[in-house]
């Protein structure tokens, strides 16, 4: 049972780092809230495709709550996904500005920062990785089921 939970953790820690990457990346890249409308408080700050929990952010980042974050890292799963099939050798995680960043397909989805790093006890490389491995596996699972991705 230990082992489970180190990896639950391990697991969880990831994803948070890769979402808070995106809304930090968001900020960057001049998003405004009115592409991005504001979620309400009880929206979930949970980023899952393809029955694959690929991260779930706990942080703040790039102005917006963790809730906002999901909203704008589905959004843009749903538009790199949206121009081609996708396998799992289409995710990449990439530096950008000194910060881990995760992109599917060449379109980026999120950047993982220092708090989403620190609030999963994991540095942002190996987060980045966990949350990458969680998104190549939602894309493995797609591809067995060939079905389009649309995030849940």
């Amino acid at each position: 049972m230990p082992e489970l939970h180190r990896a639950s953790t391990t697991v969880g820690a990831l994803i948070a780092v890769v979402l808070c990457w995106a809304g930090a990346a968001g900020a960057d890249e001049g998003s405004s809230p009115a592409e991005h409308p504001p979620t309400t408080a009880k929206s979930s700050t949970r980023v899952v495709l393809a029955d694959v929990l690929i991260c779930d952010l706990k942080t703040s980042a790039g102005g917006m709550t963790a809730a906002e974050r999901a909203a704008v890292i589905n959004g843009r799963i749903v538009t790199a996904l949206s121009a081609k099939v996708t396998s799992e050798d289409a995710v990449a995680i990439r530096d950008l500005n000194g910060e881990k960043t995760l992109h599917l397909n060449d379109q980026l989805i999120l950047t993982v920062t220092c708090q989403d790093a620190d609030a999963n006890h994991r540095s942002p490389a190996v987060l980045a990785a966990v949350w990458a491995d969680n998104l190549r596996g939602a894309a493995r699972r797609m591809a067995r089921n060939n079905r389009k991705a649309v995030p849940d």
